[in-house]
């Protein structure tokens, strides 16, 4: 069984993270905090690789997005 945490958000970051479950379809806040985390883990693996880009493609356009993390970027 999972750890039991409190956490406080501010007002701003805490009207982000209720956009984020509202947009995504995500059933709660805590399904949208691991969501969050899934994905920072996900890029800190892609950084440990030597990756700095990330290529978004909408697959209904074919249109491309390039992001840059400022994070992952090497000095």
């Amino acid at each position: 069984m999972g750890k039991r945490i409190l956490i406080s958000f501010d007002d701003k970051t805490l009207a982000m993270l209720e956009s984020l479950v509202e947009e995504s379809g995500v059933s709660s806040l805590a399904e949208g905090v691991r969501m969050s985390v899934s994905i920072v883990r996900t890029l800190q693996q892609l950084e440990a690789n030597g990756h700095a880009e990330v290529l978004a493609r909408n697959t209904e356009t074919g249109k491309e997005a390039l992001l840059v993390i400022p994070s992952m970027l090497k000095e």
